[in-house]
């Protein structure tokens, strides 16, 4: 069953010159985008930086609304609701951010950081806020002798633990997780993958992963929707990340590192630069960069859909070798 949905999400941004200029021109965050996120699935959007992930992320919770189109949470329209309805909502979706450090009020102590949703939202009294705040502390392996103490007194893989046990304080039902671990060392980066997974299992919290990486999708999320100039160009199990079928899909496989230094694998490397994302090239906003190319790739933009290998792409020339 579908927790989130959207439908055709257009998000554009204007570009204002001068302090009193008008907007003659919008960036183009996000182009006609449609997915879902069923109960308990973790899915993974990967892209290039300012392909328009984290503006999808951010209009799957409510704190950006988009241009057009429609945000269904768990059946209510986010964008038709009254604000009130939403902030109710607000406990069932939670965000992880990129940088535990930004996110984390540095002058509030850390039971104050991690029982401040509850009292928002009135779930608990005050008297139970410290019990529940010692407990969240344990479930994301953080002794709860730290309480009283400040975001500055903790390295970069304790704040994220402190951010991700705040997300998980009202139980809710989506979790974006907006980069939470490419700020941090490896093996940090693996102690905090197993614990998203762990507390996944415990919870059945649904994920809405956004990273660069396809390693680190790839070891967390049951899907994988790869994007593009604010477009998802395919869309994936997980586990079929390798033998992916669109041209940039296969460009972004290529470029993971392998561990083995003395495996040799081919690599895909893509011609030109990213195009503007105020004036996206017409017809599929690839091609200036695509191997395979060709006449109608310049005049019609292919429509993601459902492929004989099961992959949901949008090209033309999906199957060639």
């Amino acid at each position: 069953m579908s927790l989130l949905e959207l439908h055709d999400i257009v998000k554009l941004f204007p570009v204002r010159r001068g302090f009193f200029g008008r907007a003659r021109e919008f960036v183009h965050a996000v182009n006609g985008v449609s997915m879902e996120v069923y109960k308990g699935e973790s899915v993974g959007l990967v892209g290039e930086s300012g392909c328009g992930k984290s503006t999808i992320g951010r209009i799957a919770v409510g704190l950006y609304r988009p241009t057009s189109g429609k945000v269904l949470f768990d059946g209510v329209d986010l964008n038709r609701e009254s604000k009130e309805t939403v902030r109710k909502l607000r406990g069932s979706m939670q965000v992880v951010f990129q940088d535990p450090f930004s996110s984390l009020n540095p002058r509030m102590s850390i039971k104050d950081i991690i029982t401040e949703p509850i009292l928002v939202h009135k779930t608990k009294g005050r008297k139970e806020c410290q019990e529940k705040a010692s407990a969240l502390l344990r479930k994301v392996n953080i002794d709860p002798d730290v309480l009283d103490r400040y975001p500055h007194e903790f390295s970069g893989g304790q704040r994220q633990r402190i951010s991700i046990a705040r997300a998980i304080a009202l139980e809710p039902k989506l979790i974006l997780l907006d980069e939470p671990v490419s700020s941090l060392d490896v093996a940090i980066q693996a102690d905090i993958l197993e614990l998203l997974k762990k507390l996944q299992q415990e919870l059945k919290v649904a994920y809405l992963f956004i990273s660069h990486d396809l390693r680190v999708v790839s070891s967390l999320c049951n899907r994988v929707a790869v994007m593009y100039l604010g477009k998802i160009v395919e869309l994936m199990p997980a586990k079929d990340v390798k033998v992916a079928r669109h041209p940039y899909t296969r460009a972004l496989v290529s470029s993971v590192p392998l561990a083995d230094p003395t495996i040799k694998k081919g690599r895909v490397v893509l011609k030109g630069d990213v195009p503007s994302t105020v004036h996206i090239p017409r017809g599929c906003p690839f091609h200036p960069r695509c191997l395979y190319k060709e006449d109608i790739c310049e005049k019609e933009a292919p429509v993601l859909e459902l492929r004989p290998n099961g992959h949901k792409i949008a090209c033309h020339f999906w199957d060639k070798d």
